[in-house]
C-alpha cells in the first residue's frame, strides 16, 4: 500500500475508531486499509445518514483543530491543481474571475474559494447571475484572463444576453475553468477546462483537474481521501442499474468500465456511495507519494431511478425508453420529461392486520406479553399510476396527451409482465400526461444557472423514483 494511502488510512482509525460507530465496525482493531475493505460495508447515502452521521452527531470534525487541513485532505492536491491551472491559462499570475454562488455547504465553498487563491488571488466575485450584460461589464472593468465558473451554462447565458462568443466583449479572456455541464454548447472559441469535484458537506475532494485533460475529463483525488470504484452492470440487460458486490482500487479500474465512487475519510465518511457516476477514459501518471496510476475519467449522469408502484417495480431505464419511443416522427419534438409516482392518485387501501393477533394490553405484565409476537404493522400504500409531465417544441395537438398516455402504457406492458398483469386486473391505471407550457424547462435551468452553483443540466428525461 501506498504511503499516502496508509497515512490517511491511519488518519480515519485515529479519528473515527474512538467513537460509537468506530467501536461497532472495529476500525480500530483493523491495521490495514484491505482488512478495512474486507470487514466494513459499502453504505449507500440513505443507510450512511442512519448508521454513520446520525451516530456521529455535528461530526468529528472541529472547524478551529490545528491539523483540519490534513484531516481533510484538501491541500495535498491543491498546490498540484494549481500548477495545472497556470500551465493552462499560460501566465504565472493570471488576472481571475470567480462566478461562485452561495452554497448550503459553507465547507465546500471555502474549499472551492482556496482552490482559486492557490492560482491567484481573485480580482471579481460573483454571486448571482442576475444581470448577465452588468456580468460582462465587471468582467471587462477587472480585465480578467481566467473565468472560473461552477457550470459552462453560466458562458451560454451570458452569451445569449450578448449575441456574441464571450471573448468577442472581454478581449482579455484567455481560458474557462468549470466544474460542471462541460458538454453545453458555447459560442466561445477559447479552452476549457474541467475543474475537480468536492462533495459536502464536509469537503471531500472526489477529483482534480487533469494534466492531459480534454475539456471533460478530470482525475480521482486519491492524495484527499480513500477512493474505490465500484463496478456497474448495463442497464439495458434488465432495465435495473445493478452494482457489483465488492469494490475495487481505483489503479485496477479497466478503460471504457463505468463505476460509482466510493469514499472514506477522517472527516466521518465510511465507505460512502457517493451517486458521483464516471467512466475511465485512461491514467495519470502517479505522483511520487502514490507509486500508482491514477484514473482520468469523465462525468456520467446518474442511472433512473426505479419507480414503486402498487404490486411492482418499474425499471427506470425502461421508464425513460417508454417515454422517448412513445414519440412519433409526426409528432413535436420532445424537449423535457420527468417521470415520478403520480400523487394525486387513489392510492389501494393497506392491508388491515388480523385481529385475532392482538393480545389485549393486560397481558403485557405476563408471561405471554413475552412469548406472543404482536401484529404486523399496516402497509404502506403506494400510488397506482405514473406521473409524466412533458414539454414539447411547438404546437401540441388537444390529443397528444392522450396518445402519449396509450403508447406508454402498452410499452410497458410488453417490457414488464408483472406491470400488464396489475394493468389487466385493474391494480394499477394507465400513465397520466400532462403537456408543461413551452419554455419551463429553460425557465427552471436558468433560474439554476444564476445562482452559480451546481449543474444546470441538460434536456432529457428526468426519472423520481418518490
Amino acid at each position: 500500500m501506498s504511503a499516502i494511502r496508509s497515512r490517511i488510512y491511519e488518519l480515519v482509525r485515529s479519528r473515527l475508531g474512538r467513537t460509537g460507530v468506530g467501536r461497532a465496525l472495529g476500525i480500530a482493531h483493523l491495521r490495514t486499509f484491505e482488512d478495512f475493505r474486507a470487514a466494513v460495508p459499502v453504505f449507500d447515502p440513505a443507510t450512511h445518514a442512519a448508521e454513520i452521521e446520525h451516530h456521529l452527531g455535528f461530526g468529528v470534525v472541529d472547524p478551529d483543530d490545528p491539523e483540519l487541513d490534513e484531516v481533510l485532505g484538501l491541500a495535498r492536491e491543491r498546490v498540484d491543481q494549481a500548477e495545472i491551472w497556470r500551465a493552462f491559462a499560460g501566465r504565472p499570475e493570471p488576472r481571475v474571475g470567480l462566478w461562485l454562488g452561495r452554497a448550503k455547504t459553507p465547507g465546500v465553498e471555502q474549499a472551492l474559494f482556496a482552490d482559486v487563491r492557490a492560482l491567484a488571488e481573485p480580482v471579481l466575485r460573483l454571486e448571482r447571475l442576475d444581470d448577465p450584460e452588468r456580468a460582462v461589464a465587471d468582467l471587462v472593468a477587472a480585465e480578467v484572463e481566467v473565468l472560473w465558473t461552477p457550470s459552462l451554462s453560466a458562458v451560454r447565458l451570458v452569451e445569449g444576453a450578448v449575441r456574441r462568443p464571450i471573448e468577442g466583449v472581454v478581449p482579455s479572456l484567455r481560458a474557462i475553468i468549470a466544474t460542471y455541464d462541460l458538454r453545453t454548447p458555447v459560442r466561445s472559441r477559447l479552452p476549457v477546462m474541467a475543474a475537480g469535484r468536492i462533495r459536502g458537506p464536509d469537503p471531500v475532494r472526489l477529483s482534480v483537474s487533469s494534466s492531459r485533460s480534454v475539456r471533460a475529463a478530470t482525475t480521482l483525488a486519491m492524495r484527499s481521501a480513500l477512493l474505490e470504484l465500484l463496478p456497474l452492470h448495463d442497464p439495458e440487460v434488465d432495465g435495473r442499474t445493478k452494482v457489483a458486490e465488492e469494490t475495487i482500487l481505483p489503479e485496477q479500474a479497466r478503460p471504457w468500465e463505468r463505476y460509482e465512487v466510493v469514499v472514506t475519510a477522517p472527516a466521518g465518511v465510511v465507505r460512502l456511495r457517493t451517486g458521483h457516476f464516471v467512466r475511465v477514459v485512461g491514467f495519470d501518471m502517479p505522483p511520487t507519494d502514490l507509486a500508482v496510476p491514477r484514473p482520468r475519467i469523465v462525468p456520467l449522469p446518474p442511472p433512473p431511478e426505479d419507480v414503486r408502484l402498487e404490486g411492482c417495480t418499474l425499471a427506470g431505464s425502461w421508464l425513460a425508453a417508454a417515454v422517448r419511443q412513445a414519440f412519433r416522427p409526426e409528432d413535436p419534438a420532445l424537449v423535457a420529461a420527468e417521470v415520478r409516482p403520480d400523487p394525486a392518485a387513489d392510492a389501494l387501501e393497506p392491508e388491515a392486520s388480523a385481529a385475532s393477533l392482538r393480545l389485549p394490553p393486560f397481558f403485557a405484565e405476563t408471561e405471554l406479553g413475552g412469548t406472543i409476537r404482536s401484529a404486523p404493522s399496516p402497509r404502506t400504500a403506494r400510488p397506482r399510476n405514473l406521473w409524466v409531465r412533458v414539454e414539447v417544441q411547438g404546437h401540441a395537438p388537444s390529443e397528444l396527451g392522450a396518445r402519449l398516455s396509450a403508447r406508454i402504457d402498452d410499452d410497458l406492458r410488453r417490457r414488464m409482465p408483472a406491470y400488464a398483469y396489475l394493468r389487466d386486473r385493474g391494480s394499477l391505471a394507465a400513465p397520466r400526461v400532462e403537456l408543461l407550457p413551452q419554455g419551463a424547462y429553460a425557465d427552471e435551468q436558468q433560474r439554476v444557472v444564476r445562482r452559480l452553483w451546481g449543474p444546470a443540466g441538460e434536456p432529457g428525461i428526468r426519472i423520481v423514483g418518490r
